[in-house]
Order: C-alpha cells, then sequence, then structure tokens
C-alpha cells in the first residue's frame, strides 16, 4: 500500500467517524460527498468543507431556536450571535442560549 493509499484510507476513517457522531444535515450532505469522490475530496472535506458546513448546521439551529422560543429577549440574543459570526453563534448554542432569561 502507497502512502497516498493509506492516507486516503485514513481519511475514510476519519470521515465515517464524523458521521458516527449524529451531525447535522448541512456535515452530512459534505460528507457524503466527499465519500463519493476522490482523495482530493476527501482531504478538502477534513481541512475546510466540515468546518463550512459545520458553520451552516449551527446557524440553522440558532434559527430553529427563535422558532421554537417566544421571549423577544432570547429572540434578541440568538439574532446577535448570527450577526457575530460563525464563533458567535457556537458561543450562543453552547453557552448563551441558557443564560437568556
Amino acid at each position: 500500500m502507497t502512502q497516498y493509499a493509506a492516507q486516503e484510507e485514513d481519511d475514510r476513517f476519519a470521515i465515517l467517524a464524523i458521521l458516527g457522531k449524529n451531525p447535522g444535515r448541512s456535515v452530512k450532505e459534505a460528507a457524503d460527498k466527499a465519500l463519493n469522490g476522490n482523495a482530493a475530496d476527501l482531504r478538502y472535506f477534513l481541512e475546510t468543507g466540515r468546518y463550512k458546513a459545520q458553520e451552516d448546521d449551527d446557524r440553522f439551529a440558532v434559527l430553529r431556536l427563535m422558532a421554537q422560543n417566544p421571549s423577544e429577549k432570547f429572540r434578541t440574543a440568538a439574532s446577535k450571535a448570527l450577526d457575530g459570526g460563525p464563533a458567535a453563534v457556537r458561543q450562543f448554542l453552547e453557552v448563551g442560549q441558557y443564560q437568556v432569561s
């Protein structure tokens, strides 16, 4: 087995491990696309694509929470997170949503 074949096998395994953690729709779709592609597609997903897809899933999760929560204070905090970029969205999902009363 060449080093390239071994790397491709490792990349496929890494993507399958990500899928095993029950990711959101965008990550699943990007992972499936990578798995159906070539070695470069696998590498792109692991280095870049999964993070972009996770940002989409995170934004969708915040929007879903906004739809479920009628509190104006909550919706304002969620909107502020969405305007703040990927790190703000992730922080809101992990911590901020629980701090809004």
